[in-house]
């Protein structure tokens, strides 16, 4: 069963763009820019659940091929904490989230991240990639 499905719009954050030697503070400035981000895109959801546990979904959307980040470099960390934060799940520990599907869509028309929260790892993986 799907809980929960949204769109953040904005352009894809890598790990290795998070680290790559910034200050702390360029670091906290892109946490909270996504953290706005994801708030607006559970705003338009609207009725949000509060999960106990779930699988997390998350696809890439590269507009074009200029900041392709490999598929295990997806920075959505900030969406994690958001649902915490927002109630969605109480943490973010293995407890919680139960496991993770990463995938990347390069050439999408648009950049942001689609996230699925689940009971089903594999129906995740099947709407996100159309297989």
């Amino acid at each position: 069963m799907i809980y929960l499905r949204l769109f953040v719009p904005g352009r894809i954050v890598s790990w290795n763009t998070f680290y790559s030697g910034k200050h702390w503070t360029h670091r906290k400035r892109l946490r909270d820019e996504w953290h706005m981000r994801v708030l607006a895109a559970l705003r338009e959801v609207g009725d949000v659940p509060t999960l106990g546990r779930a699988y997390i979904g998350v696809m890439a959307h590269i507009k074009g091929r200029a900041h392709v980040p490999d598929t295990s470099n997806v920075w959505f960390k900030a969406v994690e904490d958001v649902l915490v934060d927002q109630g969605v799940l109480p943490d973010d520990n293995p407890d919680h989230v139960l496991g993770v599907f990463v995938t990347v869509e390069i050439d999408s028309g648009r950049d942001g991240l689609e996230v699925i929260l689940g009971d089903d790892i594999f129906e995740i993986a099947s709407i996100l990639t159309g297989h």
